[in-house]
């Protein structure tokens, strides 16, 4: 099982300040010790910013570095023209990670809060709310898409 992890609305509110940055991030270390087998690739637009090292060291850090060889990669960046429409942007890239791991038969759940990211109804995006990022809620229904 593959988790695709985008980082705003997701681990933290979309509008955080700095000091809430990753403030739901316990949440996320609750769902992958309940599903040992869950490894997870970065989707979050951070990775173009940031080495995936950094990437690791800001999941991991202070009481998450028992998972750290959980987190395997991040997606590759499909770049749109200026203006043009991004719809799917994210499940693309999220296949493009599959395909070029020849993990295309590999059960994925991507955790969200962009669904225009994705196809309408997209069986494998699980869409967090952005005004709170993961919640305890979402701890148990993500932990069912995952059994």
């Amino acid at each position: 099982m593959i988790i695709f992890l985008d980082f705003d609305g997701v681990l933290h509110p979309d509008d955080s300040t700095v000091s809430e940055l990753f403030c739901q991030l316990p949440l996320l270390w609750e769902i992958l010790r309940a599903r040992p087998a869950a490894e997870v690739v970065f989707s979050t637009s951070w990775r173009e910013h940031y080495p995936f090292g950094e990437l690791l060291d800001m999941v991991t850090s202070n009481g998450g570095e028992d998972l750290t060889p959980r987190f395997i990669d991040a997606t590759p960046v499909i770049n749109v023209a200026p203006g043009a429409d991004d719809y799917r942007l994210r499940e693309l890239e999220c296949l493009a990670w599959l395909q070029e791991n020849q993990r295309e038969s590999a059960r994925w759940l991507a955790l969200d809060d962009v669904a225009h990211w994705f196809a309408f109804a997209c069986p494998t995006l699980y869409l967090v709310d952005g005004q709170t990022g993961l919640t305890g809620d979402d701890v148990m229904a993500v932990l069912e898409r995952l059994a």
